[in-house]
């Protein structure tokens, strides 16, 4: 009951708020008809007005027109700016977030350098060592060499007497 009661009154007002927005547009037209045949008789009365109407009119357009692109430029600008600022924040916090990991890099840079001169130095002595052993392992052949050519020698000469 108290929704039927409740559509009832909703469809009542929406039929009144119909008929009066009706009557403003019947209102309206009426009015535009009646401006338009003043201007239409005004027109037929003064010939002479029509181009000054009409070029105050284009007049009055190109205005517009002029006054809407300036405001255009002027967002564009405006928009271009903001942009502009916010990629130079943006440049500068990357810079900002940049500058710690190039420092570390730096310091881990310089200690591979010297490890690599550390490295280096042990490659160098690595090498005077086996130049060395080498050297010292020539040398015993040599000794070696020379003990069993001269252990023959012997026993060649011991072997001679007998």
């Amino acid at each position: 009951m108290r929704k039927e009661k409740s559509c009832r009154r909703k469809l009542e007002r929406v039929v009144e708020e119909k008929l009066a927005i009706s009557k403003h547009l019947r209102i309206v037209v009426t009015t535009l008809k009646a401006e338009k045949n003043a201007m239409q008789q005004g027109y037929k009365q003064n010939p002479e007005s029509l181009p000054c109407d009409r070029e105050t009119f284009m007049y009055e357009i190109e205005s517009k027109r002029a006054e809407k692109r300036i405001e255009k430029r002027h967002e564009v600008e405006f928009s271009l700016k903001e942009k502009s600022e916010s990629h130079k924040m943006n440049i500068r916090k990357e810079l900002r977030d940049i500058a710690p990991l190039r420092e570390t890099m730096e310091k881990e840079l310089e200690h591979v350098g010297l490890v690599l001169k550390k490295l280096d130095a042990q490659t160098k002595e690595i090498n005077l060592y086996r130049k060395r052993r080498d050297k010292e392992c020539t040398e015993l052949n040599n000794i070696v060499l020379l003990k069993n050519l001269g252990g023959k020698a012997e026993i060649r000469e011991t072997m001679g007497t007998t």
